[in-house]
């Protein structure tokens, strides 16, 4: 079986926003984009304990590093997006750009992939 992939993007509130209105627009808006592009969702996590409490954490579940490597290409020194999710995607730019109103930057430029070893 192929090993599921779970991208890690830690998001860095701007200051002065409002969590929940923030933890809502996520929920509402950001997460369901995922759902688009069919073999990945997506979850918003906020720290609980440990260095990175009351911070947020973007988790991207995609169904393998092959479904991984073909929606998200690699780019010369970037990172692409598949024609087929580009269309999946269309008309989502203003959803994007709001975005940025709540966070410093996404994707996470200091992002992980991991694959799951077990489970």
């Amino acid at each position: 079986t192929m090993a599921k992939v779970l991208g890690m993007h830690a998001l860095e509130l701007k200051p002065g926003v409002d969590e929940k209105e923030f933890e809502e627009f996520i929920t509402r808006d950001v997460l369901p984009l995922y759902q688009k592009v069919p073999g990945q969702f997506a979850y918003l996590l906020k720290g609980d304990r440990g260095v990175r409490s009351g911070k947020y954490l973007a988790v991207i579940e995609i169904e393998s590093s092959e479904r991984r490597d073909h929606i998200y290409p690699a780019v010369g020194d970037d990172w692409g997006l598949a024609d087929d999710a580009k269309q999946a995607l269309e008309g989502t730019d203003p959803i994007w750009e709001k975005l940025s109103t709540f966070i410093v930057e996404f994707p996470d430029p200091g992002f992980t992939d991991y694959l799951m070893v077990s489970g």
